[in-house]
């Protein structure tokens, strides 16, 4: 058995980069940071104690979108618009795969 897909919540706010759970596979998940990059990282080392402590699972898993994708993506839409002061801050819906080999039985 592997997890499949977990999805993983992404919103900026305040000079933080917060990734949380955004299903039942990834109940419990907060990692923030200042650095993206950081932040995006942890968050599958994140992944994997939550299905050990939460199933008992020896999960590993991977971004379905690379973290260079990701920074891209919200450097294109973190901008204000020049005549704007309020303008929405990034938040994407991610999925994280569970990148473990599977072992025949």
């Amino acid at each position: 058995m592997n997890a499949g897909k977990v999805m993983v919540l992404y919103k900026y706010i305040d000079g933080a980069h917060f990734f949380i759970g955004g299903d039942k596979l990834s109940d419990g998940l907060c990692v923030a940071n200042a650095d993206i990059s950081e932040a995006y990282q942890e968050v599958a080392v994140q992944l994997s104690i939550l299905a050990k402590e939460n199933f008992g699972k020896d999960w590993e898993f991977s971004p379905e979108v690379s973290p260079e994708e990701l920074m891209a993506w919200t450097r294109d839409t973190a901008m204000p618009p020049a005549s704007s002061l309020i303008f929405p801050m990034p938040q994407a819906k991610l999925n994280w795969l569970d990148s473990k080999p599977q072992v025949a039985a």
